[in-house]
């Protein structure tokens, strides 16, 4: 096990920040202001942990603003892999943290204006953020993260514009490859002391591949005011809507070597359904509404600051069988109320000429309430043990009811943080204790009504922890940093992971009380540098230790059941930020992260196809997660109102399933190009674009279903594509 991975390039690049900082004293830079991690505004350089901050060019410039992986392939340590599969969202992991999932963003906590977009178990939708309206995202990884409390491998946090000035009223249109087209109106400004923002877009796409047609609409209001002096009460709400989005499921090996960018077929050989998803109809309709307020009230140096929320949010997702149909696959149909509250008071005290001592203490409050629902996806019962849909069975719709549950999570998070600035120093704590509670009452459970069922089915489990996080941050000078930090952070399963137990062989629609929480034993340490006064430069090695991290233990026809194991990550993490002359400004990042376990418990056991028990060894590595990846960009403005850029992407083969028998997904290296105009003509702002992605047309795999059942692992990219668009704004 190479558990030391990355010392040797600390102190080499320890060696070199030393001797950089001793020849140059007095370099100084302006940096943004970020918020994550310590709550108070501070130059990223003075936060002992990785961070990264994306300002509005980096999101929005010749985009179509749709994913988030967009802007992410440049922030080292966070994977952003793209499905290209709008009725599942992105997979995005942190230092391998969220690799797994099987859809959606877990593990990594996500905020939209400082309220949550992450419910109480972990699980959150990156489809939520306003990308459109975005002004910044910070990035937070490492150890400091986990005073966020439950899932908190890392955060995303993303902050919208405010209207300024006269009104402004914004336009754009962007149309691409495979029918996609995206238009997005906005109004902003300020007037009688409101600042407001509205704005509402509609995306459409047909999919590169058959049966992966998605719409999406969403809208968004913002309104800021100053109802009392030295206060702000910031009032944002949101809505996505996206109706029968396809999913046009993973490929097997054999499908994806045959025809990447073909559907999946029902059967082998079979010509009557040969694509399985329109077989069965996959398919998912969500309807998301979220509204919330935060106010914060400055008494001086110091502030009061509070945040309210709630929304609903309805999913009907048709899903799939592969070859003999389960009761287990069929149709999820859940709607959810969620709500949660967040006050600290922030103390800020001066103890000397060059001393601040910073004292926060909050309180933060989710829940969660899901009504679900499950149904088989065909109208007659299945008897032969192949399903043929339109002879003995109709499938695409809604089916006999096996599944009815109401689930409630709820978590209440006290925390305390202090820091102590002492002008070369910078000591940080923090303290929080973590009571995250699952409660399950099950009236249906597979078909069954009987009192034996219900009682096994229903219950609840609470998981408490109380979290350290330590820090410390040297200012070598004004250029160069130094940082160590440490914690114990801790990670529920989520409300998925604990639908169903194993039962011998089988799976059973009996809620997993038993999977225990995993701990997080993190270590980072890093140096932050500006090498001269245009160029900046950031690196970090760390180490993590995972007790009864939850991984799969057994899969039936889809239906998987969790047990606990032992993991561990050593990574490297370096990026460098230059503006080579007046026209000419490069980007790179590398990442290398070994993630595996250690104590893997016996076996993980695959009942679908062919049932098979396979070994996952210690040494072997976590599935989703590349070993190695990379990004460059080089961009040139060779005039006013003219700029063009090359990107560059590389990632290492990846694993699919923990035995690491399976064929991986092999690595890659593409090239992307892009070309911006910008005019300004009578009041009026206009801004042109051109990208071509893929540029050279490689063939790969794009994104992993991990532990797909069924050997459904790949989903595939598309070739070469290209967008082009136009923004127009004026402001009156």
């Amino acid at each position: 096990m190479r558990t030391g991975l990355a010392r040797p390039w600390l102190a080499a690049l320890l060696a070199s920040a030393m001797h950089q900082a001793l020849a140059d004293d007095e370099i100084t830079t302006l940096h943004p202001v970020v918020v994550t991690g310590t709550r108070v505004a501070r130059d990223p350089a003075d936060v002992a942990a990785s961070v990264t901050v994306l300002d509005r060019s980096d999101i929005v410039d010749a985009q179509p603003r749709v994913d988030l992986t967009e802007s992410l392939g440049s922030v080292p340590g966070i994977q952003g892999l793209n499905r290209h599969n709008y009725a599942q969202d992105l997979q995005i992991s942190s230092r391998g943290f969220g690799a797994r999932a099987p859809f959606g963003t877990r593990s990594i906590k996500l905020f939209t204006d400082g309220i949550p977009a992450s419910m109480a178990d972990g699980q959150g939708e990156t489809s939520t953020f306003n990308l459109d309206q975005a002004q910044r995202i910070e990035i937070l990884q490492g150890p400091l993260a986990s005073i966020y409390g439950n899932q908190a491998g890392g955060i995303i946090q993303l902050f919208t514009r405010e209207g300024q000035g006269p009104p402004t009223t914004e336009a754009s249109l962007a149309v691409g490859s495979f029918g996609l087209w995206k238009r997005d109106m906005t109004a902003l400004g300020a007037s009688g002391g409101v600042s407001y923002l509205l704005d509402s877009s509609h995306f459409h796409t047909d999919g590169y591949r058959p049966d992966s047609q998605a719409n999406r609409d969403q809208q968004m209001a913002k309104f800021s005011l100053s109802p009392t002096e030295g206060g702000k009460l910031t009032i944002v709400a949101n809505a996505n809507q996206q109706h029968d989005t396809q999913d046009p499921l993973g490929l097997t090996r054999t499908a994806y070597l045959q025809n990447p960018f073909g559907p999946l077929p029902a059967r082998q050989g079979s010509t009557t359904y040969p694509d399985l998803a329109a077989a069965y109809g996959t398919r998912k309709s969500i309807n998301h509404m979220q509204g919330g307020a935060t106010y914060d009230q400055a008494f001086g140096d110091d502030h009061l600051q509070t945040t309210l929320y709630s929304g609903n949010r309805h999913v009907t997702q048709f899903q799939s069988a592969m070859a003999s149909f389960s009761s287990n696959s069929g149709v999820v149909d859940y709607g959810r109320d969620f709500y949660g509250a967040d006050m600290r008071w922030i103390r800020v005290r001066p103890l000397g000429d060059h001393e601040t001592l910073t004292l926060t203490a909050g309180l933060d409050n989710d829940q969660f309430q899901d009504n679900r629902k499950g149904f088989t996806n065909f109208t007659t019962t299945e008897t032969s043990g192949t399903l043929v849909c339109g002879s003995n069975a109709t499938c695409g719709v809604f089916g006999n009811q096996k599944r009815q549950e109401m689930d409630t999570v709820r978590s209440v998070d006290p925390y305390f943080q202090a820091e102590w600035d002492l002008q070369s120093w910078v000591l940080s704590g923090g303290l929080r204790y973590s009571r995250v509670n699952f409660n399950v009452a099950n009236s249906l459970s597979n078909g069954l009504t009987s009192s034996q069922a219900t009682a096994a089915a229903s219950g609840d489990v609470t998981f408490t922890h109380t979290t350290p996080v330590l820090s410390a941050l040297y200012r070598l000078n004004n250029a160069t940093h130094l940082y160590v930090s440490g914690s114990q952070g801790f990670e529920t399963p989520t409300l998925n992971e604990m639908f169903y137990s194993r039962n011998g062989a089988n799976v059973a629609d009996v809620f997993n009380f038993g999977l225990k929480a995993a701990t997080v034993h993190a270590l980072e340490a890093g140096v932050k540098s500006m090498l001269n006064s245009d160029t900046q430069a950031t690196f970090a090695v760390y180490h993590v230790r995972v007790d009864n991290e939850a991984v799969v233990d057994i899969n039936v026809n889809g239906a998987a059941a969790y047990k606990n194991a032992q993991t561990q990550r050593d990574g490297a993490e370096w990026s460098l930020d230059s503006q080579l002359s007046p026209t000419v400004s490069g980007k790179l990042s590398l990442t290398l992260l070994h993630a595996f376990f250690t104590n893997p418990s016996a076996t993980t056991t695959v009942v679908g196809p062919a049932t098979s028990s396979l070994p996952v060894a210690s040494g072997n590595i976590l599935p989703g997660v590349a070993e190695k990846y990379a990004y460059a960009e080089l961009a040139w403005d060779p005039l006013p109102g003219l700029s063009t850029a090359a990107e560059f992407s590389a990632r290492g083969r990846m694993f699919v399933e923990d035995s690491n028998t399976q064929m991986p997904a092999p690595g890659y290296a593409i090239a992307s190009w892009r070309l911006q105009l910008h005019q300004e003509v009578s009041g009026w702002k206009l801004k042109e674009f051109v990208r071509v992605d893929n540029l050279f047309d490689r063939t790969y795999v794009g994104s992993v279903i991990v532990g797909d059942v069924f050997g459904r692992y790949y989903e595939p990219a598309p070739g070469r594509n290209g967008l082009m668009g136009v923004n127009a704004s004026y402001q009156f």
